[in-house]
């Protein structure tokens, strides 16, 4: 992998992000975006937040062939502070 590729997957993940939170799907994305933010983080922040959860559970996934389930990735998200 290139610099090149880990950005054009750093932004993918991040229009990702902006879809899910526009379209509230799934809901967990756009709640933890709120909390984030309401907590006292910039919208950047949070959406890197996120983009980390992401790119942590796309690595698992890679790795260990982990299954993702919503609950899991939900569970993970509420984590962030």
């Amino acid at each position: 992998m290139t610099i090149e590729d880990g950005l054009d997957l750093h932004k993918i993940i991040m229009q990702s992000i902006e879809t899910q939170i526009r379209d509230n799907d799934p809901p967990a994305i756009k709640s933890t975006f709120d909390r984030l933010v309401s907590g006292g983080h910039d919208e950047a922040d949070a959406k890197e937040m996120i983009a980390s959860v992401i790119a942590e559970e796309i690595y698992l996934k890679m790795k260990e062939n982990r299954t993702i389930t919503e609950e899991t990735f939900a569970a993970r998200l509420a984590e962030l502070q």
